[in-house]
């Protein structure tokens, strides 16, 4: 596949297509920047094993032209990241990345860190929708993942707020 195309990714069992254009694939993994209704937004990585179809079709090639038009495919391509199962997830976590996982089951999905990681899963630290730390953490099998997110305003929107929650809850111990 060549660089700074759009492409539409279906996923076995998920109920959404993915859209996104690509950077680079691997051998385990392809990553995307994530696209959304003409908005680029974070990067996503798709597990190979769980894509059904992917298409470059005309609807894609439109989608190219209009974000051409909006200078919105001028961005540095990210090619640090490993694309096989193994040195990504030692990758993620040496790198301390918040993430968005997904599975077969679409209408729900995980944000957090890896706390601790094993061979074939993980221990993530979740991260709830109001930007809170949680204590517990969750055991993830890593061969069940279908696609991860990072990088999104989202995700970048959680941690800053959670960052000035901290600090304000400690002027506000201070203050007392």
């Amino acid at each position: 596949m060549e660089k700074k195309y759009v492409i539409k990714i279906i996923v076995r069992d998920c109920s959404y297509p993915v859209y996104g254009i690509i950077i680079e694939e691997g051998s385990d993994w392809i990553l995307l920047k994530s696209l959304n209704d003409y908005f680029v937004d974070g990067f996503v990585l798709i597990n190979k094993k769980y894509i059904k179809k992917i298409e470059h079709t005309d609807d894609e090639i439109f989608i190219e032209k209009v974000l051409s038009a909006n200078n919105k495919l001028n961005f540095q391509l990210r090619t640090d990241i490993p694309l096989n199962t193994q040195d990504l997830f030692s990758y993620i976590f040496i790198k301390n990345i918040t993430f968005q996982i997904s599975f077969k089951d679409d209408s729900f999905s995980y944000i957090g860190n890896i706390k601790s990681y094993l061979e074939k899963s993980f221990y993530l630290r979740r991260i709830n929708s109001r930007g809170i730390w949680l204590d517990e953490n969750l055991r993830i099998r890593i061969d069940f993942i279908r696609k991860i997110e990072f990088d999104t305003d989202y995700i970048n929107s959680l941690l800053v707020y959670n960052k000035t929650f901290i600090e304000n809850s400690i002027e506000d111990n201070i203050q007392d």
